[in-house]
């Protein structure tokens, strides 16, 4: 509804009205005018429409002139309405403001389109069922049911649950890890490993190809040898670390951090595919889920003999 508006004696048409109704309009009057949404006198270069993208009345007087006069057009001339509400707080004096400079009424012009969520959402919604053990997902080692049967003391370590001690007796953590060092450096402990990324290369230049993403020389590693390597961007920077592992002839495995091995086979396989697709058949990335048992301390020769003997 509109009406004819008196404002410091000028007369104003079209003013926005509301009407009444139910028992809302009970003893009132049917109808009651809202007012010039945005006042006609003033700076209209101060004078804002939306205030997360500060359009003011000037821009859109500006657009209009520019001959961008429809509501989507505006709307991209001026960045009204393009903030997180969607226009709900500038929209309406807006369109009175647009309707003045094209010399129509604001219910002629249409609106643009609103982007969710232009019904509020509630937080419940959004988060949906990652609430409880769900909210954030932990990753166990394949030798977590050994630790835990143990009694292993667990810690989270980024995605992953890992053993920190193994306490004994009712013995406090810090008694435990002192126990555990003193136990490795006079003998032999295995430290899991399997949190680490592991990559294999498959091909006949397999080899080849990861030398060319580490500072060190891995064209003189030997067969069934290991190395530790530097990886580095195209640029110098240093991308990430881990060991080299020559399986066979054509097939590599690699070692990344933890929480690098998902950045680091992306990187490899964009290489593989896109620059040096001859050099490696295969980049496999899957194989987190392996264990990786890693034996230290002064008695791993012997250890490590008898495993292999018992296999």
């Amino acid at each position: 509804m509109s009406a004819t508006h008196n404002w410091c004696g000028l007369v104003r048409r079209n003013v926005p009205r509301i009407e009444l109704v139910g028992s809302a309009a009970s003893g009132t009057q049917p109808s009651v005018d809202l007012g010039e949404r945005v006042s006609p006198v003033g700076n209209k270069d101060r004078q804002w429409l939306d205030l997360r993208h500060d359009v003011t009345v000037a821009d859109i007087e500006l657009s209009v002139r520019e001959n961008f006069s429809a509501v989507e057009h505006i709307k991209r001339y001026t960045t009204l309405g393009m903030s997180v509400d969607q226009g709900k707080l500038g929209q309406a004096p807006a369109a009175e403001v647009i309707a003045r400079a094209r010399g129509l009424r604001p219910s002629e012009l249409g609106h643009t389109t609103f982007r969710p969520p232009f019904v509020p959402v509630t937080l419940g919604a959004m988060v949906g069922r990652n609430v409880g053990a769900l909210y954030s997902p932990t990753r166990r080692t394949p030798l977590y049911g050994l630790q835990a049967n143990a009694g292993a003391l667990f810690e989270d370590f980024g995605e992953w649950q890992r053993a920190v001690a193994f306490p004994r007796g009712g013995g406090s953590r810090e008694q435990a890890m002192a126990r555990e060092v003193k136990l490795i450096r006079n003998g032999v402990g295995i430290y899991d490993a399997s949190p680490l990324g592991k990559i294999e290369l498959i091909g006949p230049d397999a080899l080849e190809f990861a030398d060319r993403f580490y500072i060190n020389d891995l064209m003189t590693l030997k067969y069934g040898r290991a190395r530790y390597g530097i990886m580095l961007r195209e640029t110098g920077v240093i991308f990430d670390d881990g060991t080299i592992v020559k399986l066979s002839d054509d097939r590599v495995l690699l070692t990344t951090t933890s929480s690098g091995a998902g950045r680091v086979a992306a990187w490899l396989e964009e290489w593989r595919q896109c620059e040096w697709h001859r050099r490696a058949r295969g980049c496999d990335a899957g194989n987190r889920s392996m264990g990786d048992g890693c034996p230290h301390g002064p008695a791993c020769a012997y250890y490590t003999s008898a495993s292999e003997a018992g296999m």
